[in-house]
């Protein structure tokens, strides 16, 4: 079987910075309309409260732009491993000899996760010190710190189990 790139879906971005500008905005809103009137003075406190909820909202609409914006494949799959770009929390390169199995998994909002067990999950955990915490997360939930998302991906979620499960089953059968 050749190599089968699948680049990553629009959709949930699109979705993600309407969301990020709703919170925004009614974060703003809140402390504007309803708790600022309330509070007599403590202009320090609501000029940092209003700079803190601006920041944290432009700099996760940052992070999702710097994301959607890479031209990689969300997802390669081909004889030597996966390749995984999907999301934010990605590890990039998995060979098929450290892949147990693929698990199906429900996430927040009841989304379908396919959640890969790796043979040393704490390698991967720690591939990069910027995610650690996330990844280790990802592991506590799930049992292992690489879960790719099919709605990120422009690919049948169907489809994309069975060609992970087969070529698990094929890499077990070669070894």
């Amino acid at each position: 079987m050749g190599q089968i790139k699948i680049q990553k879906s629009a959709k949930p971005k699109g979705l993600l910075i309407f969301l990020l500008l709703i919170v925004g905005a009614a974060g703003e809103g809140l402390l504007f309309g309803v708790l600022f009137p309330r509070l007599e003075g403590f202009w320090d406190f609501k000029l940092t409260a209003a700079v803190v909820i601006a920041a944290a909202v432009i700099w996760a609409l940052v992070v999702v732009m710097r994301q959607s914006s890479k031209k990689e494949p969300g997802l390669v799959i081909d004889e030597s491993g996966i390749t995984d770009h999907s999301s934010a929390t990605s590890i990039g390169f998995i060979p098929w000899s450290d892949i147990l199995a693929v698990n199906e998994a429900k996430g927040d909002f009841n989304r379908r996760l396919f959640v890969v067990k790796v043979r040393n999950p704490d390698e991967y955990v720690q591939k990069s010190a910027r995610l650690m915490a996330a990844r280790q997360a990802l592991f506590s939930q799930f049992g292992s710190p690489v879960v790719i998302m099919p709605t990120n991906l422009q690919y049948d979620p169907d489809a994309l189990l069975k060609i992970m499960t087969d070529h698990i089953r094929e890499s077990r059968g070669n070894s």
